[in-house]
Parts: C-alpha cells; structure tokens; sequence
C-alpha cells in the first residue's frame, strides 16, 4: 500500500488543474474584435455635403447592415458594432440617399479594431471618398 503526503496530494492537484486549464488556451485563432479586448468599434465620421439626408450601412460580409442615418448639410458619428465584423478584417461602406436612385459603394477597407473611417459625401454621390485614421 502506497501513501501520499498531503503536500504530494496537493502539488498534483494543482498540476492536473494546470494542464486542464491550459489545455483549453492553445491553438484557437482568435479575432481581433473578441469581448474584452480593448476598443472594439470602428467609428465611421460622416460629413454629408449633399442637401439629401443619407442612410449608411456596413458591408462586412457582402451583406448590408444599417449604422445610421445622417441629415443632408450636418456631420455625424456612427459605430459599427464588433458582432458586425467579428471575422472579418475588410468592409465596405455603401451610402444611399433617401428620395435619390443614386448609391455610392467604397472599395473594400482593410480595418482593425479602433479604427476611425472618415467618410465624405460629396454633393455629387458617386464623388464621396473615405479615408481611414
């Protein structure tokens, strides 16, 4: 019959809770918008030039979730929540007037999380441009 000091019991116990516990840390990639992890959101400043107010909306995935509207002639700031981009590292952004057929649809922008996308709405749609700070 083998008998264990309290102090050998212990150590193991604490080995095995080590492992366990490590062993569910490894090898998961995670994204870099993950709950906890600092700022999350990627803010978007709009200034509409243009005298229609516009709704704007985030294409991270190819389909288009709204972020907000912004009055024609005023300035805004609108947050794009992590849940929207949660695997993704691009967006688009597409601007749609209200009571105008025309749209504007940027390119694809490469994002991290913190990101501030300044967005122009020119007075002509399809002249708007972005840039990311």
């Amino acid at each position: 019959m083998t008998t264990w000091s309290q102090g050998g019991r212990v150590s193991r116990a604490v080995a095995i809770l080590a492992v366990l516990v490590l062993s569910g840390c490894g090898g998961r990639s995670r994204s870099p918008f993950r709950a906890g992890g600092g700022d999350e959101t990627i803010r978007v400043e709009v200034r509409n030039d243009n005298f229609l107010d516009v709704t704007v909306y985030v294409l991270p995935d190819g389909v288009s979730h709204r972020i907000g509207d912004v009055t024609g002639s005023s300035s805004a700031t609108l947050d794009v929540p992590a849940r929207l981009i949660f695997a993704a590292t691009s967006l688009r952004l597409l601007v749609n007037p209200i009571g105008s057929r025309q749209a504007y649809l940027s390119e694809e922008i490469l994002v991290s999380p913190g990101d501030l996308i300044s967005l122009r709405v020119a007075s002509r749609i399809q002249m708007s441009s972005w840039s990311v700070h």
